[in-house]
């Protein structure tokens, strides 16, 4: 029995050492894929991976990122560190400017980096499912956003600067239940998501009908 933590650790480095194989060999070193695979911090040998685009830390146990995280991976693109025990994020976040999708979903953050800011090309944010309390007025300059999801904090009002992110089509706000004051076109956005949202499930649902066992 006492051997058996021993043996998760070596089969955990094991499969690092081979999705470090894979990036090389698969992608040149641009997509890493490091999901499911209990991993309380990020593996030390990632860090030098410095022309990553793509990163995926998803459903781990990660509680924080290494200090020097955003230094070390500049040409980010796509970064998920989605379903993991992140209570908060680089506060240099914003740095990363080639940065277009971020998924944070299902973590215990309170807040998400001023610095966010910066990331001028982010298209994609996903934080739902958290513990946020406020969004940022600051946060009107993401200019590209298209989609917003923040269902499932802890909203109580929005900035109102966000009306003037003019290429925003998704916003999700469910779930949080004291939100008010809510822009108009933020709120039909929201509305329009629930509903198409409503249909895709009801559609799932006969599909899975007409299945015959």
């Amino acid at each position: 029995m006492a051997g058996r933590p021993n043996q998760a650790k070596d089969a955990q480095d094991d499969s690092v050492a081979t999705r470090l194989e894979k990036c090389e060999s698969l992608s040149t070193g641009h997509d890493l894929n490091l999901a499911d695979l209990n991993l309380l911090a990020v593996p030390a040998q990632t860090l030098h991976l410095s022309s990553l685009r793509n990163l995926n830390l998803r459903h781990n146990n990660l509680t924080s990122l290494p200090v020097d995280f955003v230094e070390c991976f500049p040409l980010l693109e796509v970064l998920n560190v989605a379903q993991n025990h992140l209570s908060h994020l680089p506060p240099d976040l914003g740095s990363l400017q080639k940065l277009r999708k971020l998924f944070v979903q299902s973590n215990q953050l309170r807040s998400l980096p001023l610095s966010l800011t910066g990331c001028t090309k982010l298209d994609q944010l996903f934080a739902q499912h958290n513990h946020l309390q406020d969004i940022p007025d600051e946060f009107a300059l993401l200019s590209s956003l298209q989609i917003l999801s923040v269902a499932h904090n802890q909203l109580t009002t929005l900035p109102k600067g966000l009306s003037a992110l003019v290429k925003l089509e998704v916003v999700d706000l469910s779930g949080n239940a004291a939100l008010t004051d809510v822009p108009e076109n933020l709120r039909r956005l929201h509305d329009r998501h629930a509903v198409l949202h409503s249909k895709y499930v009801l559609l799932l649902f006969h599909q899975a009908a007409r299945v015959v066992v």
